[in-house]
């Protein structure tokens, strides 16, 4: 029960971070925080729990996002099963090989989405790419950090 509560207060957390609080800050920003949240749950829950999150999550926050809707659920639970295959291969454990894959997913995700929707990423400059993909690299290590600690060692 603890688990739910925790995990639905850092689903508002992120919700808010990403619809409110950085838009608010750049209006051309967007950093990818259920992204780090995903690869937080294929690194310290467990497999039925981070599957169910990643797809109750994705679709509330297919509501907030403007985009044709089920792309958004649709990509975010194939990135979780590709994180998933791909752990058992790459460390994942520590900052560096977290910032690594954040970005390189980060980059999927943005060009799945624009390749699905007819709307090629270049559109909003490469700059702006890169940028939202390094600041979604760098915020992905603190968040997954939490993740470890709201999922307590005795339940994983």
């Amino acid at each position: 029960m603890y688990q739910v509560i925790r995990f639905f207060c850092l689903f508002i957390f992120i919700l808010l971070m990403e619809t409110t609080v950085v838009p608010s800050i750049s209006g051309s920003l967007r950093i990818d925080f259920f992204l780090a949240a995903i690869i937080g749950f294929v690194l310290y829950v467990p497999f039925s729990y981070g599957i169910f999150f990643v797809f109750v999550a994705s679709f509330l926050l297919q509501a907030h996002s403007g985009i044709l809707t089920g792309i958004l659920p649709f990509v975010y639970i194939l990135v979780y099963l590709g994180i998933w295959l791909v752990k058992d291969f790459v460390y994942l454990e520590n900052s560096r090989s977290q910032f690594i894959i954040a970005c390189l997913f980060n980059i999927l995700i943005i060009a799945s989405t624009g390749l699905m929707m007819n709307r090629w990423f270049m559109e909003e400059g490469i700059r702006q790419v890169i940028l939202n993909t390094a600041t979604t690299g760098l915020c992905a290590p603190p968040l997954i950090f939490c993740i470890n600690y709201l999922w307590p060692a005795n339940e994983k």
